[in-house]
């Protein structure tokens, strides 16, 4: 019983402070939870009050941020490897040896 007050009245003053439109749209999100050490929360805490950000705005930008590098990275290799329209390197050497030849002559 003492437990489900102390439950209740963390839940009640915690969500207190948030207005109706703020936890709808919290609903309607997952909370993950990381485990930080505290030089690091610290900084990341003070690079996201320097942008005038929260840390869920901070870290919310920082992690699509990655996942944009990260796609990039990927097409970009997948890029890579489509060689429809490209010369080897021995192609194009012979083609360029056989160019100078002709224009020699």
């Amino acid at each position: 019983m003492v437990a489900r007050s102390i439950f209740k009245d963390y839940n009640s003053s915690k969500h207190s402070q948030y207005s109706e439109d703020e936890m709808v749209e919290s609903a309607n999100r997952t909370r993950y939870f990381l485990d930080l050490e505290p030089s690091l929360r610290n900084r990341m805490k003070a690079y996201a009050a320097l942008q005038g950000k929260s840390m869920r705005e901070w870290l919310t930008e920082a992690i699509i941020s990655k996942m944009e590098d990260e796609i990039d990275v990927a097409e970009g290799l997948n890029a890579l490897t489509d060689t429809e329209g490209t010369l080897s390197l021995e192609s194009y050497l012979e083609t360029r040896k056989a160019v100078t030849s002709g224009n020699r002559a």
